[in-house]
């Protein structure tokens, strides 16, 4: 005859005077079954199957739904920086008529716009600004004259050299006006003296 050995409790230890000591409840060696699953009919239940509960949860977000509509973000900031750019051109072209000459070609289409410099002895030279919509990737290029290359900027860089490529265009239609005006100055100030 064999006798089973029964877990006893941990017996305490004597607390020792001055010092404060943690008491740890007791553990008891006590396993819990999880209660038999209930069939329905010799059919086990769905929720027992893991693809089964899948189905049965909220839907996870569509990822290419997702990514569907961060690439359309990225074609509408397109077209916002490009109508700013040709917007900011065609208020300075009401106020300065003479930047006709200067800004030689804008293709909504294709998200170009080409300004020349015109030099005094020397050839035209271009500034392109453009937005190009790849397959992949949306890029913001610009090449001013004497530079070998295109380079890669973001939206707002692409704007603010527009900007400052316009603002150099208007001072120096600003600049041609006034130095043409002294002339003109004098023929008045001689012409009645006379």
């Amino acid at each position: 005859m064999s006798f089973f050995a029964m877990p006893t409790k941990p017996v305490a230890k004597k607390p020792l005077p001055g010092k404060p000591q943690a008491v740890k409840p007791a553990q008891k060696n006590v396993v819990q079954k999880k209660p038999a699953p209930a069939k329905a009919k010799g059919l086990p239940l769905l929720k027992e199957t893991p693809q089964a509960s899948l189905v049965q949860k909220k839907p996870a977000p569509d990822r290419v739904e997702n990514l569907a509509k961060e690439y359309l973000a990225e074609l509408r900031e397109v077209d916002v920086t490009f109508e700013k750019g040709t917007a900011v051109l065609e208020k300075y072209r009401a106020t300065y008529p003479e930047l006709a000459s200067y800004i030689q070609e804008i293709v909504p289409g294709e998200h170009r716009i080409e300004i020349r410099q015109r030099l005094e002895g020397e050839d035209i030279k271009l500034h392109l600004f453009a937005i190009r919509v790849l397959e992949d990737e949306v890029r913001y290029e610009v090449k001013l004259s004497g530079d070998p290359e295109h380079k890669t900027v973001k939206p707002p860089v692409w704007l603010s050299l527009l900007h400052d490529r316009l603002a150099r265009t208007v001072a120096k239609i600003l600049y041609a006006r006034e130095t043409s005006k002294p002339e003109k100055q004098d023929l008045e100030v001689s012409g009645p003296a006379a």
